[in-house]
């Protein structure tokens, strides 16, 4: 579903894909420490850490002074490894 909204059935809203296209478009995962997709608190380094997994191997991002940074770079990452599929921090109304 485009909208990601899986009880949105119209053809409008329907694109074809592969299995793994899907995953490219989860939401962010409610244990996260921070409020963006891919974006995570690194304790040791007291910065916010970005990472993307793809193709199932974690990607490291970098590290960064604030969260909306961090986001901007999973952002990047996504729309480059996932094409239409990437679900980014900005569609999803955070940033």
């Amino acid at each position: 579903h485009k909208n990601g909204d899986g009880l949105d059935n119209r053809r409008s809203n329907l694109r074809s894909g592969m299995a793994g296209n899907n995953q490219h478009n989860q939401r962010k995962r409610i244990e996260c420490t921070s409020i963006f997709k891919g974006v995570y608190w690194h304790k040791r380094k007291s910065k916010w850490q970005a990472q993307i997994t793809v193709k199932g191997h974690c990607k490291y991002l970098g590290l960064f002074l604030d969260q909306k940074s961090a986001a901007l770079a999973y952002d990047l990452a996504a729309q480059n490894n996932f094409g239409e599929f990437a679900l980014t921090n900005k569609e999803m109304k955070i940033s």
